[in-house]
């Protein structure tokens, strides 16, 4: 059993550093475009990550599908400054995840958690990798970097978002399969099946209005876009962290009152066994029984 756990974690390791030395190669190459674009670039990473750093989001499921305002920016990116902005800004985004996440949970306990170093190229390898693929084929399909006015680039823009999502599920779900053993189509059918409908429509609708902004009205339309879009998802975080709050307070005054309620319980039983003498220990010994029979009937711990 310990080999078996061990060798699923030495796969996951070689998976995941392929991903980040792929992703880091596509950074690269990236990078070496970003002379003529840097003011574009560094316009829209900035926006991507103040997203991505107050988990700015425009849908989140149960399952934890999500719209990340980030990813619609990268998008956005893609059809204003070509692919390689969108990689930049996108692998921007995946920097500032894992940071803000550990920002965010820095009271709770870290025990065998992977170190943010670690999840931090993983994310960028695989934001890159995604993004580099969806502005491929946007470009390849016929999609004109540079004028998002125009109708048809539609079909490369849906085209080149769906593959964007479905990609970076792919490389989720190996690394989920590697660590778990789980079969693909599981993962798939539990976790990430709403939530890529969801995810086209949201890339398409804001990444193509927030580079329409972009182009019509220059950096104030998107600061125009984007604001509203950027305090609505705030507000929603904020909200979700604030009853998450009340939730954690709800089930702490729950437990205290079955522990009082315990208790009077025992107090009621130790009144009642000193009553009589003929029925001292009745209490106990019913208990006892029940506790048995619960057993033999396989009846959960609460019950």
């Amino acid at each position: 059993m310990k080999s078996s756990l061990e060798n699923h974690s030495r796969w996951v390791q070689y998976y995941t550093l392929s991903v980040s030395v792929l992703g880091v190669g596509v950074i690269l190459l990236s990078l070496m475009q970003l002379p003529g674009m840097w003011k574009g670039v560094l316009f829209f990473s900035g926006m991507a990550a103040v997203a991505e750093f107050f988990s700015v989001e425009l849908f989140r499921s149960s399952r934890g599908n999500r719209v990340s305002v980030a990813g619609i920016i990268a998008i956005a990116s893609i059809l204003v400054l070509g692919p390689f902005a969108g990689v930049l800004t996108n692998v921007v985004a995946g920097i500032m995840t894992p940071i803000a996440q550990t920002f965010r949970k820095r009271d709770e306990p870290q025990n065998g958690r992977v170190s943010v170093l670690r999840r931090t190229l993983f994310n960028i390898g695989m934001f890159a990798v995604a993004t580099a693929s969806a502005g491929g084929i946007f470009v390849l399909l016929g999609g004109k970097v540079g004028s998002p006015d125009e109708i048809s680039n539609l079909i490369p823009l849906i085209a080149a978002v769906a593959a964007s999502e479905i990609i970076n599920i792919l490389i989720l779900m190996v690394v989920i399969v590697l660590q778990t053993g789980q079969k693909p189509y599981e993962i798939w059918k539990r976790d990430f099946q709403w939530g890529v409908p969801i995810g086209i429509i949201g890339g398409v609708i804001g990444g193509g209005g927030l580079a329409l902004a972009y182009h019509l009205f220059d950096y104030i339309g998107v600061l125009v876009f984007y604001l509203p879009v950027l305090t609505t998802g705030f507000s929603f975080s904020f909200y979700v962290n604030n009853m998450k709050g009340y939730v954690n307070k709800l089930e702490e005054m729950n437990r205290t009152l079955d522990e009082i309620n315990l208790g009077l319980l025992e107090t009621l039983g130790a009144v009642i066994d000193a009553y009589d003498v003929y029925t001292y220990g009745h209490s106990t010994q019913v208990s006892v029984y029940a506790d048995a029979l619960s057993q033999k009937l396989g009846l959960p711990d609460k019950e």
